[in-house]
């Protein structure tokens, strides 16, 4: 038998039969054929060489069905994470672009500031002097137009009101409690903007707003009254109807939202329950600086 040395054994990669020193050799369909012309040494060195290469070329088969699925998978997955990427882009652009062309014309408004109780003059006291308290206030409100809108406030006010009396012996001017209480009100206001703007997106920077409305309030006292040089402290409510006048300067804070420093004074007709004969019936008054917070919504 021929001998041939292993070193001479020659396997191609792409499956095609080789001579080796007369012999052929294929590795076509996963058979090797006429290896009777090789010795025991040479069949199996042969053989394994043969097992390797086909492995080798199984592995690269499946690597390059796989790579290529990935690469077909991934491609699509691409495709789609796109679209529907783009899709959604262009709907939130829509929506937005929408809610930017439609005016919102409702607002409501937070306020919070200090008010005051302006006290009609009272006979029996001098001098009366009027504290400043806490006031909250809570509005809604709807533009009709460039220059006009239409605003229903709700507020709570606590007011007092001192006397300042001279103590004896030592000339120092001093101050005693009066009455003290607490206000309710309800006013409807339609107010006149000076910068022209019915968009929410067209607002000025600054702008100045003016009105008066028509309101009705609710009081809760506790006034103390002297008679025959005695303290007599009495409780009582007492409503009135009222015309509040107010003015304000807004600033724009964002695309929805504004700031309001806002002043307003409330006319009422709280009769003056201490008026005597030569004295003309006045009314108490109220008044407010308040500091608002107002968003469009609607």
């Amino acid at each position: 038998m021929q001998q041939i040395a292993p070193s001479n054994l020659r396997i191609s990669q792409n499956g095609e039969p080789v001579r080796i020193d007369g012999g052929n050799l294929s590795i076509a369909h996963g058979t090797v054929e006429n290896l009777d012309i090789l010795s025991k040494d040479q069949e199996k060195a042969c053989l394994v060489n043969f097992g390797i290469k086909i492995h080798q070329k199984l592995n690269k088969e499946v690597f390059e069905i796989y790579l290529g699925f990935s690469k077909k998978m991934g491609k699509k997955f691409l495709s789609i994470f796109f679209f529907f990427s783009f899709f959604l882009f262009f709907q939130v652009k829509a929506q937005s672009f929408y809610q930017e062309k439609e005016p919102k014309t409702d607002f409501y408004r937070i306020g919070l500031g200090a008010g005051t109780f302006f006290a009609a003059p009272r006979p029996s006291y001098d001098k009366i002097e009027n504290q400043i308290v806490p006031v909250i206030s809570l509005g809604i409100g709807r533009k009709y137009g460039d220059h006009f809108s239409l605003r229903a406030t709700a507020s709570f006010q606590q007011f007092s009101s001192d006397e300042l009396v001279m103590q004896k012996g030592t000339g120092i001017e001093v101050s005693e409690p009066i009455f003290q209480g607490y206000n309710y009100s309800f006013d409807v206001t339609p107010t006149f903007n000076l910068m022209p703007s019915f968009h929410h997106m067209s607002r000025p920077i600054i702008d100045l707003n003016a009105g008066i409305g028509l309101g009705y309030l609710l009081t809760y006292r506790t006034e103390t009254f002297v008679y025959k040089e005695k303290d007599y402290d009495f409780s009582f409510f007492e409503s009135s109807i009222y015309f509040p006048f107010k003015v304000s300067t807004v600033f724009k804070l964002g695309i929805l939202t504004d700031l309001e420093i806002e002043g307003a004074f409330f006319y009422t007709f709280l009769n003056d329950s201490k008026s005597g004969s030569g004295f003309e019936k006045n009314s108490d008054h109220f008044g407010q600086l308040n500091l608002v917070y107002r968003r469009y919504f609607k």
